[in-house]
């Protein structure tokens, strides 16, 4: 009987020793994992509050153009209203404003739109296709990056990366000295 109860006591002080070790050598390891998590976790959400700041910064741009929009209009119609009532020198005068207006508002759409444009330009075989793709474009007149950007469907930093490389390479050249350049094809 007591040789039993030393036996069973020898074996509790052994898996005693056997748990302390797995728990000494083991708990670095959880306090690590745990606080790696509490960092992920962290930088998850700076990057969501991020992601909700620009698209709240969107919507603000997007309000602000609706209301532009909704006064231009505005505008128009109380133009076409008063034409009816207005003297012949103030209808002139209105008349070339609205005018004035709508070609500006032309230019800025045709730098929107896509014009099908029959190329003459050569693939360069040093380049690749998003590159001839750009040289194809300033064929048909200087271009700043943004409207390159907007053409070939890159981001900002792609865009400029392959300007700067197409500029190095002596296939465009810069217009003027201030930022954002205008691009133009060497002929």
């Amino acid at each position: 009987m007591i040789i039993i109860e030393l036996i069973l006591l020898i074996m509790l002080s052994i898996i005693a020793v056997i748990s302390v070790s797995i728990l000494v050598y083991y708990l670095p390891r959880i306090k690590r994992v745990i606080s790696e998590e509490k960092e992920a976790a962290e930088i998850l959400k700076d990057i969501l509050t991020e992601l909700n700041n620009r698209f709240d910064a969107q919507e603000r741009k997007i309000a602000d153009q609706q209301i532009r929009l909704d006064l231009i209009e505005v505008k128009v119609n109380r133009l076409m209203k008063d034409s009816e009532y207005v003297k012949p020198s103030e209808s002139i005068s209105q008349e070339l404003d609205i005018k004035t207006a709508i070609k500006e508002i032309k230019q800025r759409l045709e730098g929107l739109m896509e014009k099908p444009v029959v190329s003459q330009y050569k693939e360069k075989k040093d380049l690749t296709p998003t590159e001839n793709e750009i040289l194809k474009l300033l064929e048909t007149g200087a271009m700043t990056p943004q409207q390159i950007r907007m053409k070939i469907g890159k981001s900002r930093e792609h865009t400029a990366r392959l300007m700067k490389k197409l500029f190095e390479k002596g296939y465009v050249r810069r217009v003027g000295n201030k930022k954002p350049y205008l691009y133009e094809l060497v002929k």
